[in-house]
């Protein structure tokens, strides 16, 4: 038995390649929009995780401030002595802000932070040269330089108002660096955006000390915690110890802890929003093409219908089969990681750490092995096409031999057959009839297309719209859906779907402490034993509450603190106990039992006005608050990449290339499931350019309609990114979008869409329609 059935799998094995080199072309592009996909994703988190290293590096071997004082006056050494008995190191950092006379031809204002060389905090890490040594030298931050066509050598002229002699200052660049307390350009905390063009640091030698304007300078004084083993919670009481001290004299201007100062955390906190877009945007693409190759199996599984019936009955497995038919775009995907991962590591790594580093001041760059983006580049690509096409082909072969050796793979299908050829028979518009078959036959591949629009014409209008609204920052959200519908009701409604299930929820409010201000939130009750929470226990302590991960990060609330809900439609307020963090929520939500939160309410036990379901429901309307599914969720789905040209360029081109190939595999599969019919339509006259209209012209419909459909949304969605990624700033931005945005988005993709229609067109008039009927049983 065992050497039959492996002798049954090897003669299924021989087809895998067949089909391979069948459908080469599809293949092809299928390989190469993942490709694109996986070799991007891969490059930006090789890079991004490399300067993630490169900046702990820098914060180390700097020796790193954890907070700086600024005083009136030039501190004396009983304030320093008191600083330090708070159990820190401290160095007196003074600085000059000087204006440089001119640099070039550039007429802009630029300001060099002049410090004298550091001792023991906040040291320079160098990138070429050397630190100055002797009089009217300077070493100044290798950004800044490169911005300003700057290098080792060159002279840089400052103004004489800086100086006590009040004359100019001519300093020869001999080095070029990186200090940890301005990897990013900040000149003051409170800027919204770092300035690398017209800002920079500059260290000169102690011989030219005394040589600046009093009045100029600014009196710094920076410190490092002893102990380096300090909570949140201990570092901020040490703060307000050391500022308390410092102030002694009364003189204290300024005091920037490390955590506030965005000139060493920006960076940081910046790249911790780049990477799960990219991770986001990689599993959305993958699930879209997965949905391709899924009804390309289903298109070939009706072509061979007959076959597998025929296997079936010869004892083969119908997981046997599934796993035949899945193994073309497993393969496809595999070849793709692999050769994507060499591709990103050799060379999108270096595009990305080119965006990097010329936004931030880091030392040279040393790219490290990331394990964490071979995982999420391999593994998860080809687990979501391998369970998403199994879940899905697996279903598609439910049916018995018998109705698979007839063809019968839809139990209505033989009425709803023999009622569209009455209908074309007496419909004097054949060719309108015909079409319209087509698209019942291909509502999948057309909700594939409508979906596919949708995504590549938000990346668009992102892409175009960024940089004329604001450079170089970005921030992601990652918003998941407790389940794929989340119905809110305006009241209790009964329904017959056994799958769905119910939910209390009401709005409520926490204070969120960086906003300064109440977060809205939602509170919801939930079922016991509820599927949706399967890796969430909810709490038998009425006193204590699951909040989601996107509220506990919002706001920095954890496992073990409290947080006081206020009742938003009363006055009611309940102080909770945080026990757990539900991973899996759309919403900034707390979780609690549905009977408990019934009875805050002051409702029965039985209430409810929600549901949960993986499908949608048919539910009225007018019963109806609110519904959540991806589409809704995808304005908080979606996340903000670093904006700077060569990166947007990139990404509406790596757009561009997916909507390309995401279409031809479409129109594609369309045709390919159709061509006896395209044949017999050759054979009774017909030209290729009618047929082109029966099989292109609903496609160019769809896209069309799309388009024009979907821009209200697609807009609302943009802006609602914007939104919240801009809650983390000190300011606020909205996107422009103009009405000239929206159409160059739609240029693009029909533009984009004539290409491939043109290769369509092409294609079917080449097809060879004798051996496809010859070949058809």
């Amino acid at each position: 038995m065992h050497k039959n059935w492996s002798g049954n799998m090897r003669n299924l094995n021989k087809r895998i390649l067949r089909g391979l080199k069948a459908q080469w072309s599809k293949n092809l592009f299928l390989f190469i929009l993942l490709f694109f996909m996986i070799s991007t994703t891969s490059g930006m988190l090789v890079s991004s995780g490399s300067i993630k290293t490169l900046y702990y590096e820098l914060m180390s071997t700097g020796v790193v401030e954890d907070g700086k004082i600024l005083f009136a006056f030039d501190p004396t050494d009983e304030i320093l002595r008191s600083i330090e008995k708070t159990n820190v190191k401290v160095e007196k950092s003074p600085y000059v802000d000087a204006k440089i006379n001119k640099i070039k031809d550039d007429k802009d204002e630029k300001t060099i932070r002049l410090y004298t060389n550091r001792k023991n905090i906040n040291l320079p890490v160098i990138n070429e040269g050397n630190l100055a040594k002797n009089k009217n030298e300077i070493a100044i931050n290798r950004l800044f330089a490169e911005n300003n066509n700057l290098k080792i050598g060159d002279n840089i002229t400052f103004k004489k108002e800086f100086f006590k002699d009040n004359k100019e200052r001519i300093f020869k660049i001999v080095g070029l660096i990186a200090t940890p307390d301005y990897n990013s350009s900040f000149q003051k905390s409170t800027d919204l955006i770092f300035n690398a063009i017209d800002f920079g640091v500059g260290l000169v030698s102690d011989k030219d000390k005394d040589i600046f304007n009093e009045s100029k300078l600014k009196y710094q004084v920076s410190y490092r915690f002893n102990d380096r083993n300090l909570s949140e919670k201990e570092t901020k009481e040490k703060n307000k110890e050391v500022v308390n001290s410092a102030n002694i004299s009364k003189t204290v201007l300024e005091q920037l802890p490390k955590k506030d100062n965005n000139a060493i955390s920006y960076l940081i906190d910046d790249m911790g929003g780049d990477r799960p877009m990219v991770i986001v945007m990689l599993c959305l693409m993958v699930t879209l093409i997965g949905f391709i190759f899924a009804l390309s199996i289903v298109s070939k599984i009706q072509e061979e219908s007959e076959i597998i019936g025929i296997l079936l009955a010869n004892g083969y497995k119908k997981s046997e089969l599934v796993i035949n038919y899945i193994a073309n775009s497993v393969i496809i995907t595999f070849l793709a990681a692999v050769l994507g991962n060499i591709f990103g590591y050799t060379v999108f790594t270096n595009s990305f750490k080119s965006v990097y580093y010329k936004s931030f001041n880091m030392q040279n760059f040393t790219p490290s092995f990331n394990l964490e983006a071979l995982i999420i580049t391999t593994i998860i690509p080809i687990s979501i096409i391998l369970i998403f096409n199994y879940i899905y082909i697996y279903r598609k072969l439910n049916f018995t031999p018998l109705d698979f050796l007839r063809k019968n793979l839809k139990h209505y299908k033989n009425k709803r057959k023999s009622k569209h050829e009455n209908e074309l028979k007496v419909n004097k518009n054949f060719l309108g009839s015909f079409r319209k078959s087509i698209i019942k036959s291909n509502k999948g591949d057309y909700v594939a297309i409508v979906l596919g629009i949708f995504i590549t014409s938000i990346l668009f209008i992102f892409g175009i719209s960024a940089k004329p609204t604001f450079d170089n920052y970005g921030n992601n959200i990652k918003e998941n859906l407790i389940s794929k519908y989340q119905y809110v009701l305006k009241a209790p409604i009964e329904i017959g779907n056994k799958t769905a299930e119910k939910y209390t929820t009401t709005p409520a409010r926490v204070y969120h402490s960086i906003k300064k201000s109440d977060e809205d939130i939602l509170l919801l009750g939930i079922t016991e034993n509820s599927k949706y929470f399967e890796n969430t226990k909810l709490p038998e302590n009425k006193n204590e509450i699951v909040i989601s991960e996107n509220l506990s990060k919002k706001l920095r609330k954890y496992v073990g603190d409290e947080i006081t809900v206020k009742g938003k439609l009363s006055d009611k307020e309940k102080t909770y106990k945080i026990v757990n963090i539900h991973k899996k929520s759309a919403n900034l939500s707390a979780f609690i039992k549905q009977e408990y939160l019934n009875e805050e309410l002051e409702q029965n036990k039985e209430f409810f006005n929600g549901y949960f379901s993986n499908e949608k429901l048919d539910i009225d309307e007018k019963y109806v608050s609110t519904t959540i599914d991806e589409n809704s969720m995808t304005d908080v789905s979606k996340q903000m990449s670093k904006l700077m040209g060569p990166m947007l360029s990139a990404f509406i081109a790596v757009s561009t290339i997916f909507l390309a190939g995401f279409t031809y595999s479409l129109m594609k599969i369309i045709t390919d499931k159709n061509t006896i019919q395209i044949a017999y339509l050759k054979i009774f006259g017909y030209t290729n350019r009618e047929i082109s209209k029966i099989y292109i012209r609903p496609v160019t419909l769809t896209i069309l309609l799309s388009l024009i459909a979907l821009i209200p949304l697609e807009i609302y969605t943009v802006k609602q990114i914007m939104y919240y990624s801009m809650l983390k700033f000190s300011g606020y931005l909205e996107l422009d979008i103009s009405p000239k945005i929206v159409i160059m988005s739609i240029v693009i993709t029909i533009a984009t869409y004539l290409f491939v229609s043109i290769l369509q067109f092409y294609r079917i008039s080449k097809m060879n329609f004798s051996e496809v009927l010859k070949n058809r049983e």
